[in-house]
Order: structure tokens, then sequence, then C-alpha cells
């Protein structure tokens, strides 16, 4: 018996060993290489780069209904010098919607106006898409063959109710851009 306890003592000492033997060959380092870059576009509004006032002008409220819409002011949104793995652009226009969430809210006119934003990127009238205030245009952006990308949009003031006063109108609004 003793002579059995001590053969498999002997046996099971040889496995053990062996199988250490296994576990200390075979090692590798692996090192992971690379380079960082920001690779992002450059906004440009209108083709200025950074922070844009785009002037719209006087505007007659008197001659539109409640409901109504002033005349379209035209603008784009444009990306130069992206990555060219980039395949397309989201865009989100942030800011204070007006009491129906339906346009943006207009500082100084009393809840009596709101700026209504249109995406016209497919370049006819009869598609132009509403733009809800931080809500992701459906729509995107168009890529324009030079690692760049470009959406088309109108800014309308919309009479929301009677009783507009003469006053200065402002209103502020980011453009929230994620690239795909």
């Amino acid at each position: 018996m003793k002579q059995k306890i001590i053969s498999m003592l002997i046996g099971s000492a040889a496995i053990l060993s062996s199988a250490s033997s296994f576990a200390d060959s075979g090692t590798a380092n692996i090192h992971f290489k690379g380079t960082v870059a920001n690779m992002s576009c450059t906004v440009q509004v209108n083709n200025a780069s950074g922070d844009a006032s785009l002037e719209m002008g006087t505007i007659d409220i008197s001659k539109v209904a409640v409901g109504g819409a002033s005349d379209p002011y035209a603008f784009e949104v444009e990306l130069t010098g992206c990555p060219s793995s980039m395949q397309g652009a989201e865009v989100t226009f942030m800011g204070t919607p007006s009491t129906d969430n339906q346009y943006f809210s207009v500082n100084g006119t009393d809840d009596s106006l709101g700026l209504a934003i249109s995406d016209t990127t497919s370049g006819e009238s009869a598609t132009t898409a509403p733009v809800l205030p931080n809500v992701l245009d459906p729509y995107g952006m168009r890529k324009d063959g030079t690692n760049g990308f470009k959406g088309t949009y109108t800014a309308q003031l919309v009479k929301l109710k009677e009783g507009v006063t003469n006053t200065s109108f402002d209103v502020s609004t980011s453009v929230n851009i994620a690239y795909m």
C-alpha cells in the first residue's frame, strides 16, 4: 500500500512539473502603436468659420397673418477639410423652443413670433422640411465631393399671435454636428 501511495505521489509530481513547463514557455509582448490626430471638419456658416451673425434685415410683420411667415432667408452650413473616411453628417439646431415647440423662441417679442428653420438641402422647394428645435434634422448634409458636406437652410419669422410690437429681435441657435 505504501508502494502505491509513493507511486501515485511520484506520478502526480511528474504531471505537475510537466504542466508548469508548458505554462512558462510561449510568452509574448504586444505593443499597440498608432498616431493620434484631431481629424475634425471646419464648420462654416455662409462661408465664414466660427460663430456667425446673420442679418435678416427689417421685416414688415404687419403684412403677415397669424400662422404665416416672412420671406425665407437662405443660409448654408458647410463642413470643409473632413477626413476622407467620413461618410455623412447629421445636424441638430440647438436653441430655446417657442411655447409650442415648433419654432425657435425669438427674444424681445413676447412669444408673438417664432423662428422657423427649414432644410432645403435637396434643392427642391417642394421638399423643404421643418427643422424643430433640439431635434435631429432628418435629412442631414450632402457630401460635396471634396471631403466636405453642405446643408442649405432657410430661416423665417412666423407670426404666432397678434400684437407684435416694433422691436429688434435676436434668436440664438447652435449647430450640433455628428460625424458618421
